[in-house]
Order: C-alpha cells, then sequence, then structure tokens
C-alpha cells in the first residue's frame, strides 16, 4: 500500500506545483484553480482547497462540478451554512440534476435544517429513484429526524489518526 500512497503523492504535489505556475501567469484561470482544488482535496488539505475552490467559483459558476466541489469541502470544513448558500445556487441553475440535489440535502443536513433535508431527498429521489447512494441519505436523514442518528456538523466526518 504505501508504494501506491509515495508514488501519488509525488504525482499530486507536481500537479499542485504545475497548476499554481499557471495561476502565476493567469490568475483567472478558473479550471487551474479548480486542479489545484481538487489536489489539495486529494492530499487533505482542506484549507488550501476550500481556498482554491472559493476563487475557481469567484470565477466560474456556470460549472456545475466548481461549486459542488466548493461545497462539498465547505462540508468537510463544518461551513454547513456556506454550504448550503452554494448548494443551493447550484441546484438552481441545474434543477434536474439528482446527484447535485442529493449534495444539497446532505449540506441542509449539516446546517441542522433537517425538514427541508427531506424535502430536498425527494426531490432527488423523485428525479432518479433507484440511486442508492440518495436512498441511503434519505435513510440517515430520517434517523436524525427520529433522533435514531446524530446530525452531523461535517461530511465526511472527521476521522481518527488511529484508523
Amino acid at each position: 500500500m504505501l508504494l501506491w500512497v509515495v508514488p501519488r503523492a509525488k504525482q499530486l504535489q507536481s500537479a499542485r506545483e504545475m497548476s499554481g505556475r499557471v495561476i502565476e501567469f493567469n490568475p483567472s484561470n478558473w479550471a487551474a484553480l479548480w486542479g489545484v482544488g481538487i489536489a489539495n482535496k486529494c492530499v487533505r488539505d482542506l484549507a488550501a482547497a476550500y481556498t482554491a475552490f472559493q476563487m475557481a467559483y469567484a470565477l466560474e459558476k456556470e460549472n456545475a462540478n466548481v461549486g459542488r466541489e466548493l461545497s462539498g469541502i465547505c462540508m468537510a470544513l463544518g461551513k454547513g451554512e456556506e454550504a448550503v448558500r452554494i448548494s443551493r445556487e447550484v441546484v438552481n441553475r441545474n434543477p434536474q440534476n439528482a446527484g447535485l440535489i442529493s449534495n444539497h440535502a446532505l449540506a441542509l443536513l449539516i446546517e441542522g435544517n433537517i425538514q427541508e433535508a427531506e424535502i430536498a431527498v425527494e426531490s432527488a429521489l423523485r428525479l432518479e429513484p433507484e440511486d442508492q447512494t440518495t436512498r441511503s441519505l434519505a435513510k440517515f436523514i430520517a434517523a436524525v429526524r427520529t433522533n435514531q442518528a446524530p446530525r452531523p456538523n461535517r461530511y465526511p466526518p472527521v476521522i481518527s489518526p488511529e484508523w
């Protein structure tokens, strides 16, 4: 396993450096900023990923991937309110995308708006009733609503270093 991790880490660091040079040359290159965000996310540098995705989203709001990644990093950092704002903007531009609606439901859950999260996940299921990830999210939201599971304040949950 370690043999796989080390080359990947070096490749990701190289990608971060190359993208950084592109951004120095062209600071309005949203795609390079998005790439830096992805590389930072892969090496679990969430603060740097957040900054890169924020900058990319400020430049490019029409590409759903940019907003989805920013919202996801907000969820990972426990920034529920910002995750909801961004995911709502993305869903408003892509109202038939069940995956984006499901992500919005998760952001709502993290923010603490369980009722709206249930409405959103039901909407996603109407669009894609067989999607197992969305079905699992719907069950989890219901478990939170009935106090069978604690409401998460971030996603994914923080994993202990011992894991």
